[in-house]
């Protein structure tokens, strides 16, 4: 999926602009979901690094109301996607965990300490979170923190998650990696096959 984000203000693409465009799209397929050929309660989000925080808030905040939707049946479908993937993710929002440019493309110069935490979505996890695979590396330069706190939320939600931390990689490998992380797509296609086709 596309969605819109930019470095640029006067875009005027910040919050909850691209959380607006994930959600429609998760509703569009699901309003489709027959036409498609698509399972409609196999529908998943799958994001890395700043996509992966808005991933995570597709997992977490899907309860949230905007006034910009309601306009038409595609807005009155689900939001909630069936699960989470989250490689490398950008999660926290605060000053000491957050990933410096996406905190500042989403939420501005200087969010509010409510703001914040509204959206570090560590803090947004529920037992009503979807199931996540999640993955990060001990060597990224985003903090791997970021994914521990949303796995430890996970678990004491009792949310369903695969969490795999690798000792090396880096970021930005996307779907390559290099020595044991090469085997990370493979997880994933077992996480799936597990949790969906026997459904």
């Amino acid at each position: 999926m596309k969605y819109r984000v930019s470095q640029d203000p006067s875009h005027e693409y910040q919050f909850p602009v691209p959380f607006l465009d994930a959600r429609r799209a998760i509703r569009t397929i699901r309003a489709h979901a027959n036409e498609w050929g698509i399972a409609p309660n196999k529908i998943g989000v799958m994001g890395s690094s700043a996509g992966g925080h808005l991933a995570s808030l597709c997992a977490t905040r899907f309860a949230d109301s905007f006034k910009e939707e309601g306009g038409d049946a595609i807005d009155h479908e689900s939001c909630k996607p069936d699960f989470a993937i989250l490689i490398y993710p950008v999660i926290s929002m605060s000053a000491a965990l957050s990933h410096k440019g996406s905190r500042l493309n989403l939420l501005g110069e200087d969010p509010d300490d409510a703001t914040v935490e509204k959206y570090s979505t560590d803090k947004a996890v529920t037992k009503d979170t979807p199931p996540v695979f999640l993955i990060t590396t001990a060597d990224d330069p985003i903090d791997c923190r970021n994914s521990l706190e949303f796995a430890t939320a996970c678990k004491k939600q009792g949310v369903p998650l695969s969490l795999h931390l690798f000792e090396a990689g880096g970021h930005g490998y996307g779907l390559k990696g290099r020595g044991d992380l090469a085997a990370w797509p493979q997880l994933l296609e077992q996480w799936l096959a597990q949790k969906f086709n026997a459904r």
